[in-house]
């Protein structure tokens, strides 16, 4: 065989041996961490309906896509989609534990009652703290993303410690305000109670806590403003 004949014959191996063994979920129409959600079945990439979606779910493709985190869950009108291309998962139901959605219960391939109106999307994210509800980046409510939920966090014993590790693991450097309940309150887990930091931790979940059940209501939200100065 000729030696031009050897290199395209190893240029198409290479290719059908990596899509064979790569990625089988992607993100598209958004960004790098977000986007209509795809899988690959049968030699063609395909859509994930809604039906039965949950926060197990998303937190299953995210992991698998090598994030930490999501930040939400969308409808596919906000993104671009195909009706051309096939609807390939159905009452999807992950527990959180699969480390890519293929394992998760569903419907067999291709078997749905879908149309693409009702294609899936995800925003996925690396943090595992945010700042919800404030007027700009730097504040809000505190939410922590814990036992694949986000939920927020309880002001007993609040300070301008914890305030401060909240503000370094965003990247900032200093607290304006390190207790306010100007912001919208949460809904949900609420997951931290009576956190009190030593000030040398590298996030907010390496600091002392109350285990859960806590005694705090949503009313009890805490929120910061943060700032680089």
């Amino acid at each position: 065989m000729a030696r031009g004949s050897l290199s395209l014959f190893a240029v198409i191996f290479a290719l059908v041996y990596c899509r064979s063994k790569g990625q089988r979920v992607r993100l598209v129409g958004g960004s790098s961490s977000d986007g209509l959600l795809e899988v690959f079945e049968n030699g063609e990439w395909g859509t994930v309906c809604d039906d039965l979606w949950g926060y197990n779910n998303a937190f299953v493709v995210c992991k698998e896509l090598g994030f930490q985190s999501y930040e939400t869950v969308f409808p596919s009108h906000t993104h671009v989609t195909s009706a051309s291309e096939d609807i390939w998962y159905d009452d999807v139901e992950c527990t959180g534990s699969e480390s890519s959605l293929r394992e998760c219960p569903k419907r067999p391939v291709g078997e749905t009652n879908c149309g693409h109106f009702e294609d899936i999307g995800v925003a996925c994210s690396q943090q595992t703290l945010r700042l919800v509800g404030g007027s700009s980046k730097n504040e809000g409510r505190i939410e922590v993303f814990h036992n694949r939920r986000w939920g927020t966090v309880c002001d007993d014993h609040w300070d301008e410690t914890d305030a401060l590790v909240v503000c370094k693991q965003l990247g900032y450097s200093s607290v304006v305000t390190a207790d306010s309940h100007s912001f919208p309150i949460g809904t949900g887990k609420i997951w931290f109670d009576n956190v009190q930091c030593i000030g040398n931790e590298a996030t907010l979940h390496d600091c002392p806590r109350s285990a859960v059940p806590h005694n705090c209501g949503h009313h009890e939200d805490v929120g910061i403003v943060c700032s680089s100065d």
